[in-house]
């Protein structure tokens, strides 16, 4: 399956499509999730789910209002924006670049997950569990 920009992909719950296109290596998995495996996303508004899987990497992206992003163990996020009512969970050996968790957002780091150069605003949380790295 191919899909141009502008076009318009609904997939049902449970369905499970691969992209051959720009963004080769994007599934999206139940409940309309989009997960990357070996693939840069780049620039992505996030008001639902989103899984980095291994060796996936998410870039610029927007966590907003009910929106979370789930980093799994080999995937990684870089310049990472949490608004209010979003969240970021970063498993072990998975990795958070520059983040900005701003008024109301929320930022969890695991054992063995990493988060650097994180900056929390006012009225932003980061909760780091025994055995997350932070720089």
């Amino acid at each position: 399956m191919s899909k141009e920009n502008g076009g318009y992909v609904y997939v049902a719950d449970g369905a499970y499509v691969t992209y051959t296109s720009k963004y080769s290596g994007v599934y999206f998995g139940s409940n309309n999730q989009l997960l990357s495996h070996t693939q840069v996303m780049d620039n992505k508004i996030v008001s639902g789910a989103m899984y980095v899987m291994s060796g996936g990497t998410a870039a610029n992206t927007q966590v907003n209002r009910n929106g979370s992003m789930f980093i799994s163990s080999g995937g990684s996020a870089d310049r990472t924006v949490i608004n209010s009512n979003g969240s970021m969970f970063v498993a072990a050996d998975g990795t958070a670049d520059n983040t900005t968790v701003n008024s109301n957002g929320k930022m969890f780091v695991s054992s063995g997950g990493a988060a650097n150069n994180t900056t929390v605003k006012t009225g932003g949380s980061m909760t780091i569990l025994s055995g997350g790295c932070v720089d």
